[in-house]
């Protein structure tokens, strides 16, 4: 009850109409090659707003999604039901830097202050500070900063090191380009060793990109290697609350769901004012089952970044866990609107609800949509020879899906969810946890997978159980709360449905 009151709080709030965008600054340097570093001005200012009690940002991705647009501020404040926006420029020339920018009613239309400075590259870090203040002043709300260690990249004193790292976060995992994210932190590094911005730049990539790509065994070396990285950021500045955060995810990326749970805490506590983390981190609840719990802040992170693409993906993935399905849709119909070059993931949230459905038909046209969106040709290859034997009796699917288990030893873990969910589909439960058990035991990633409906003949076997035990899940649920679809019986015994 505690919980839903300080839920339905912090709904209130966000109706209230203290709320601003930072859309993305324009950059209006000579060559115009200067769009990261506007990007990252942007987003620091957006970083210091959201630290404000009583003041509720628009999250980045929402934010961002305006770049060059050009419909009038009143329509983008009323897509994004904000109150306020905050738009600007930089024009960076040689060692000089010119910041411009204005605060604007959303609704009206009116300015309602403007600002311009112009000074030496290397007042940087003082422009910002000065702009977050001004914004804070205009709005009424005092904005208090104990030191630069509160403005995300004002660790270091070297505007090289800066640089590097507003290239490296600015820059998306998909583009082509001469130097990727890690190689411009550890340039950054180079420059200056304890830049813990950088440091945990580099440690949550290693955490976010190869712990998806790579088998277990070298998954779990780069987590610890990343994990060593963000944990020096924390030893260096225990008040950097990113690193804490990113130390959470690694700590479930162990297995160890209460040192995570109490690593999101401190973070929690070192930023107080983001709504979501007050409530505790989505993606560790999703990951031991309270799928309830992380819808219920899946939808307050709706409205801080409505746009989010991402945060659309995860509440497609919840909803369809609890056998919302209609409300599944919804979102998955919401991350098309939001991109068109996402066809992969759509495509996978597509399968998981038909699958959730049961429909044989409705499943082959689901996986056959799949495999012609994914980019692995592991994944495509599993699923073209499952839909061979898709119409054949049961025995004939079981006995193929055999040959494909042992003629590929190392498929991907997308290919074994597939092969998983086809088993349990067909009525094999135990097969279903033979071939994804060992999955998620190597590789806590896509431990969440293990909540989908069509998995629930599955957790009802008593290897199940062994697995829970195996990867934390019981020590967490005793400790905190218990999954959705499992409940104690007494203090040794349990079952999961």
């Amino acid at each position: 009850r505690a919980r839903e009151a300080a839920l339905a709080e912090a709904r209130e709030t966000l109706q209230s109409n203290k709320s601003i965008a930072i859309l993305p600054f324009i950059d209006m340097s000579p060559d115009r090659d200067q769009a990261y570093f506007a990007d990252g001005i942007s987003e620091e200012i957006l970083t210091v707003l959201s630290r404000l009690d009583g003041l509720n940002v628009i999250g980045r991705t929402s934010s961002f999604r305006f770049r060059d647009s050009r419909m009038d501020l009143k329509e983008i404040g009323e897509q994004l039901g904000v109150g306020y926006i905050l738009e600007g420029t930089i024009n960076k020339k040689n060692t000089e830097i010119e910041v411009t920018a204005r605060l604007v009613d959303a609704q009206t239309g009116f300015e309602i202050f403007p600002y311009n400075r112009r000074e030496h590259l290397d007042a940087i870090f003082d422009i910002r500070e000065e702009l977050a203040r001004a914004v804070a002043g205009a709005l009424s709300i005092k904005l208090e900063i104990e030191g630069r260690h509160m403005l995300r990249g004002t660790t270091t004193d070297s505007v090289q090191a800066f640089d590097l790292f507003l290239r490296a976060s600015t820059r998306a995992p998909s583009e082509r380009h001469e130097q990727t994210r890690a190689e411009l932190y550890e340039l950054a590094l180079e420059i200056d060793p304890d830049y813990v911005e950088a440091m945990s730049g580099l440690g949550g990539w290693y955490g976010a990109v190869y712990s998806w790509q790579l088998p277990p065994e070298e998954a779990r070396a780069a987590q610890e290697h990343g994990r060593s990285l963000v944990e020096r950021a924390t030893e260096i500045d225990p008040s950097f609350s990113i690193a804490w955060r990113q130390l959470s995810a690694y700590q479930w990326a162990r297995g160890d769901w209460i040192g995570a749970t109490e690593l999101h805490e401190k973070y929690s506590m070192l930023e107080p004012m983001d709504l979501p983390a007050r409530f505790g981190s989505a993606n560790i609840l999703g990951k031991v089952g309270r799928t309830t719990d992380a819808l219920a802040i899946g939808e307050i992170a709706r409205d801080l970044d409505p746009l989010n693409f991402n945060a659309a993906a995860n509440r497609a993935e919840q909803y369809t866990q609890a056998s919302r399905f209609d409300e599944a849709e919804k979102e998955i119909a919401h991350m098309v609107a939001l991109s068109s070059e996402n066809d992969q993931a759509v495509r996978l949230r597509q399968m998981l609800i038909a699958f959730g459905r049961g429909d044989r038909q409705q499943i082959a046209t689901a996986l056959e949509r799949y495999g012609a969106s994914h980019r692995v040709e592991d994944v495509r290859y599993i699923i073209g020879e499952v839909l061979q034997s898709f119409d054949r009796p049961r025995n004939e699917i079981l006995e193929r899906m055999g040959e494909l288990l042992t003629a590929r030893p190392s498929m991907r873990g997308e290919a074994k969810l597939i092969l998983a969910s086809v088993a349990a589909h067909i009525g094999d439960p135990q097969l279903a946890l033979d071939i994804f058990g060992p999955e998620v035991r190597g590789n806590k990633v896509r431990i969440g997978r293990l909540w989908y409906p069509h998995f629930s003949d599955m957790r009802r076997l008593d290897g199940f159980k062994e697995l829970a035990r195996d990867v934390g899940f019981v020590d967490y649920w005793r400790k905190y709360e218990w999954a959705d679809h499992c409940r104690p019986l007494g203090y040794d015994d349990f079952e999961c449905e």
